[in-house]
């Protein structure tokens, strides 16, 4: 039976796990995307009132995994809040990546044109280069022309996010680099796919929720720009999928390719809203957010293809750990698409915890034993 371990460095590369374990402790990160990038929350059961905890703006540098096994560096997180209470006492240690906090540190607003930004790719280099981070993004966004975007009174991630949105891209933050690709896609920056997280009933799986939803269904997805030239208001259609009125996009666009984008991407938005899923895995220290999800030997409208938005990884002392995924559908496929269920997926345990069985098409699975957050 694998055993699971975690602990804690600081900056200067010393261990202080046992000084600050207390009477119990839990260690939650989440890997996420956008606002919700990579977090840290460390809660200490001080029963006597005797831990000294690292002071606000400390770096922490957590680990974790199987004994003997799968170990990943989840990188750099700078201390933005304690909290003491009681009784019982308790400390609560919350972070942030490092690069996340760098990327929140400058709001000043200014106009994006054309002549000086022709893409968005040129957008995002600044955008990088302002917060002190190194850009990594997909060639598919980086030549998207840019007509002329606006940013406010907001953090860079903020900003970063909402142009994200709006040309269907994932935007996180991840060890000193800002990573543009196209969302729900399963894609790293490098073109290849991400490894998919394996999750069988019997298996890994723990506890799962699904939900559908009975939105609207739209047959096409209606943007509009204004044609100079003719004079004349234009409009650009993106088929939805579904069968019902056209949904119209209110903010009309600069150019009927920038229309275009925005019709793609929020049809693309509204087939994954139509269902979304949490589940909870026995503990996969290489699970990451951005991935695709194969679930399998649960049920009808569960089995098939997801993808995680955000992956939670729950460490305790009391040697107990687990993954949180949270899903939507992908952008293509995926468990309930009207095309039918994806296929099934088995899986393996190793002494590394839950391990998927590579298919032919996937290749021989190779396991690592130090996963260094990059």
């Amino acid at each position: 039976m694998p055993v699971p371990t975690f602990s804690i460095f600081t900056g200067a590369g010393d261990d202080i796990t046992g000084k600050l374990r207390g009477g119990g402790m839990s260690m939650t990160i989440t890997d996420g995307e956008g606002q919700r990038s990579d977090s840290l929350q460390i809660t200490i059961d001080d029963i006597q009132g005797s831990v000294n905890v690292p002071p606000t703006g400390a770096a922490l540098l957590p680990r974790g995994g199987y004994k003997g096994g799968v170990i990943r560096d989840y990188g750099v997180f700078i201390v933005d809040q304690i909290t003491l209470s009681g009784f019982p006492q308790q400390i609560s240690i919350s972070g942030q990546s490092l690069a996340a906090k760098q990327m929140a540190k400058r709001k000043e607003p200014k106009d994006y044109r054309k002549e000086e930004y022709p893409t968005f790719g040129s957008i995002y280099q600044e955008i990088a280069g302002k917060a002190g981070l190194a850009l990594s993004i997909a060639g598919s966004i980086a030549g998207i022309p840019n007509e002329y975007v606006a940013k406010g009174e907001e953090e860079f991630i903020e900003f970063a996010t909402r142009i994200g949105r709006r040309l269907d891209a994932s935007v996180t933050v991840k060890s000193g680099r800002l990573v543009v690709v196209p969302r729900g896609s399963g894609m790293a920056v490098s073109g290849a796919a991400m490894p998919t997280i394996f999750i069988a009933r019997g298996v890994n799986l723990l506890s799962y929720q699904v939900s559908m939803q009975d939105a609207p269904k739209h047959s096409s997805v209606e943007a509009t720009w204004y044609d100079r030239r003719k004079n004349k208001r234009m409009v650009e259609t993106e088929p939805g999928g579904s069968e019902g009125p056209p949904y119209m996009m209110r903010t009309p666009f600069q150019s009927a390719g920038e229309a275009r984008l925005a019709a793609k991407a929020q049809a693309n938005e509204l087939k994954r809203a139509e269902a979304t899923a949490t589940f909870t895995i026995k503990g996969d220290p290489a699970a990451s957010g951005g991935s695709f999800v194969q679930a399998s030997g649960i049920r009808a409208g569960v089995d098939g293809r997801w993808f995680a938005k955000t992956v939670t990884h729950n460490y305790s002392s009391s040697d107990a750990f687990n993954n949180t995924v949270e899903c939507e559908l992908p952008t293509q496929g995926g468990a309930t698409a009207a095309s039918g269920f994806g296929p099934g997926a088995t899986a393996r345990t190793t002494s590394a915890g839950p391990q998927p069985v590579a298919d032919a098409a996937q290749g021989a699975a190779n396991p690592t034993l130090l996963i260094d957050e990059q």
